[in-house]
C-alpha cells in the first residue's frame, strides 16, 4: 500500500470510532416509558409511571467448602 492510501484507511477508521461514540452517547427513548406515559394519561392528567422492583432481604453468608475426597495438587515444582 502507499503511503497515502495507509493515511487514508488509518483516518477512515478513527472518523469512524468517533461517530459511533457520538452515536452511543446520544440519548435514546425507552419504549417502556413512552408507552406507560401514553396509557397513564388520562383524566386527571397525572403522569403515573410503572416501576419494576426486587426487594432485597440481608441474609448471612457462609464462606464454606463442602467437598468429598482430598484437595492435593496435581503438579510438581521442582
Amino acid at each position: 500500500m502507499k503511503n497515502k492510501a495507509k493515511w487514508g484507511l488509518v483516518a477512515l477508521i478513527l472518523v469512524s470510532l468517533a461517530a459511533w461514540g457520538v452515536y452511543s452517547s446520544l440519548p435514546k427513548e425507552n419504549k417502556e416509558l413512552a408507552a406507560a406515559d401514553k396509557i397513564s394519561k388520562g383524566k386527571t392528567n397525572k403522569n403515573i409511571l410503572n416501576v419494576n422492583a426486587i426487594v432485597v432481604k440481608p441474609q448471612t453468608l457462609s464462606d464454606e467448602i463442602f467437598i468429598n475426597g482430598s484437595l492435593l495438587p496435581d503438579e510438581e515444582v521442582d
